[in-house]
């Protein structure tokens, strides 16, 4: 998925510059969203990549019974056997949407100055659960502005239906993934 946003010419006039109005445009704000908006995209592809899709219920290596994205289907929710890729998508968007406000409800990020905490730690979220991240260490740290990267790659389990605790090269590669996101930064 691309992701492409035009400008008018007349929006990218300088900070308090009237554009067609009399409010000053925020050419700041207006990069800062396109930023934002790229990077959007390009976790969701990530997500997608790692989760693989799968278009009829399965269960995860955990034991959940999921479909589409990793979606961990509900008590509540009825798919039949399959669903489409639209379903897919929507359900993703929804599940990741779900996953960025428990991130904004805990750490209070805002979503343009914060882009890539915010979104490297909804990932995590998205893969995790809110009542795993709420419970872990690792938003602690996060909280006390200390590095994640040690605490984070002890996240590279999962227990088996039979529970066993399993090392998985795939949490491996999706760790690491959030990691370096985290820290990178967003530059505008």
């Amino acid at each position: 998925m691309l992701l492409v946003m035009i400008i008018p010419i007349n929006l990218l006039s300088p900070i308090g510059s009237p554009a067609g109005g009399s409010q000053p445009i925020d050419t700041e704000l207006i990069l800062k969203r396109m930023a934002y908006d790229k990077l959007y995209c390009e976790v969701l592809e990530s997500i997608k990549e790692f989760e693989g899709l799968r278009l009829k219920a399965y269960y995860c290596p955990a034991g959940y019974k999921t479909i589409g994205y990793g979606h961990l289907i509900r008590k509540h929710e009825n798919f039949g056997d399959s669903i489409t890729v639209e379903q897919a998508d929507s359900l993703l968007e929804i599940d990741f949407e779900a996953s960025i406000q428990t991130i904004i409800n805990f750490l209070d990020y805002n979503r343009y100055d914060d882009a890539n905490k915010l979104l490297a730690l909804s990932h995590f979220v998205y893969n995790i659960g809110a009542g795993g991240f709420e419970k872990s260490t690792l938003l602690q740290l996060v909280r006390d502005d200390k590095s994640i990267t040690y605490e984070i790659m002890k996240w590279i389990h999962y227990m088996s239906p039979d529970s066993t605790k399993v090392r998985s090269n795939q949490l491996i590669k999706m760790r690491s993934y959030e990691e370096k996101l985290f820290n990178k930064g967003i530059r505008v």
